[in-house]
Parts: structure tokens; sequence; C-alpha cells
């Protein structure tokens, strides 16, 4: 038999099923994550500082996932939060999680504190979710549910009111 012939069988009878039953494996057992955010409808700086943002986060499908937790703003700035599993930016926070599979639940990925900037009429929070690859779940559904962008004007002053969501 010759060296290509043993290698086609070999791969036909060995490794394909297996690559097969890894894919079909990871299909059916996939992260399913689901994000959203929570915050009060308002912030009055005559009595808070800043406004908390929670980064609501669940991962429903059957394996363990990591993922970057990603708020972005615009006419403000994010508190700084000293931790190792942390990218900080005053306009950019990145924040990795380990999410165990079968969460039902929602969780609070991480609670971010935001300052509008001084005179700002108008300013808004953005998150997003992205996976952190891992040779366990290479395949995974991120869905964001809403809100997901939050808009505050401002309607008197140092009172901003949520406007969209």
């Amino acid at each position: 038999m010759r060296k290509s012939t043993i290698a086609i069988l070999f791969f036909t009878c060995i490794l394909a099923p297996i690559v097969v039953g890894v894919v079909v494996w990871e299909i059916t057992n996939r992260p399913l994550i689901d994000y959203k955010l929570e915050s009060s409808d308002s912030l009055n700086l005559h009595y808070e500082v800043y406004l908390p943002v929670k980064l609501m986060i669940r991962n429903r499908g059957g394996i363990d996932a990591s993922v970057w937790l990603i708020l972005t703003v615009e006419n403000a700035t994010i508190e700084e939060i000293q931790s190792t599993n942390i990218k900080y930016n005053e306009n950019k926070t990145e924040v990795r999680v380990f999410l165990p599979k079968g969460m039902e639940d929602w969780g609070i990925g991480e609670t971010l504190n935001i300052i509008p900037k001084n005179d700002a009429q108008t300013f808004s929070v953005h998150y997003n979710v992205t996976k952190i690859f891992e040779l366990l779940s290479f395949v995974c559904t991120i869905k964001p549910i809403k809100p997901t962008t939050l808009t505050f004007n401002q309607t008197q002053p140092d009172v901003y009111t949520k406007i969209s969501q």
C-alpha cells in the first residue's frame, strides 16, 4: 500500500469522524450569551456624582465562556476601576469575565460609574460583548437584548433624564 493511500484512509476513517464529532458537539452545546444595560432613569448631580451603569450578562448555553464586556461613552467619562481583569480608558473600558454554562438568571458583569462632561447637553453609553477565543468553545452566539445603548439629555441644570434605550 502506498503512503498516500494510508494517509487518506487514516484521515477518512479516524480523523474525519473525530473532527465532525467535535464540530457537532460545539454547535449543539455552544455558549448562548445575552447582554443588556441597566441604569436609573435620571441623574441629578446635586445628589449624585455619577450614574451607576450595570453591565448585565448571562450564558444560557452548554459550555462555559470567557468574554470581554466593552463599555464606551460619549460626552462622559468612566470612573477608573483598578483590577487585573479590566482595561481602562476614560472613554472605553473592557472587563474580562468568566460565564459558567446554564445561567438562566441575569448576572452583573460589572457596575461602572459614568460622569457626564462639564456642560454636556447629552451623553451616551454603549455596551458590547466579544468572545475570547478558547479551544473548547470556538463557536458562540452573542445576542444583545435591548437596551445596549442609553442616551441622557440635560433637562435642567445638573439634571439628566434617559431619553432612549
